[in-house]
């Protein structure tokens, strides 16, 4: 999908995760819908490319991160959260996806993120029990894909916010050598520094852009 066909409509997307989950408020709770939740979470995921590294030079469109108070955020955490309503293992993918929606709209994915791997690890691992006896094998395996999907998908978050910096040092060092080209061809000068910091940017330039090929 489109981010500019799914962006409009967040709200109600929202609203269906919540109650694939288990939510919907008045009418009695409702039986999970874990293909539904799965497909909601992952057109959440699809709203904002990039997440906070998104450009409109990057795939897709630089929307805004979507305020933390957002109700798309409790809709998520009804499945990234230990006593998520999803049941064995179709909470899985489904999980995977919210994580992907967390990274793509949240304005500080590595806080939220950091938020549901302590909520799982202190269930895992509940507090002044040193025994092995109290780790349930159910949300010990939870935790541990909490665990390691949230290290994926921030690999991939520094290196989206790595290569936004290296494509705003382009556009920047870009600018300034074509304007220096711009005053030499005018037959202005501006010294031998700004010469050599021209010459540097257009080495910048092409190195960066280099790197992200």
């Amino acid at each position: 999908s489109h981010p500019e066909v799914v962006i409009p409509h967040v709200h109600h997307v929202s609203r269906a995760l919540d109650e694939a989950c288990g939510g919907g408020g008045g009418s009695g709770k409702r039986r999970p819908a874990p293909a539904l939740a799965r497909a909601a979470a992952a057109l959440l995921s699809r709203a904002r490319p990039g997440g906070n590294a998104g450009t409109a030079a990057s795939e897709g469109v630089a929307a805004p991160a979507l305020p933390a108070d957002h109700p798309a955020f409790a809709a998520l955490a009804r499945v990234l959260s230990p006593g998520s309503a999803l049941p064995g293992r179709s909470w899985y993918p489904a999980a995977e996806q919210a994580l992907a929606a967390l990274y793509a709209l949240h304005p500080d994915p590595e806080g939220a993120a950091s938020d549901v791997v302590r909520s799982f690890a202190a269930v895992a691992f509940p507090e002044g029990d040193t025994t092995s006896s109290g780790v349930g094998t159910a949300h010990l395996a939870r935790f541990l894909f909490v665990l390691g999907e949230v290290g994926l998908r921030h690999l991939v978050y520094a290196e989206g916010m790595a290569r936004a910096v290296r494509r705003a040092r382009v556009a920047r060092d870009r600018r300034a050598a074509d304007a220096s080209e711009a005053a030499a061809a005018k037959g202005v000068t501006h010294g031998e520094e700004a010469e050599l910091a021209a010459a540097l940017g257009q080495g910048a330039v092409a190195e960066d852009t280099n790197l992200d090929n």
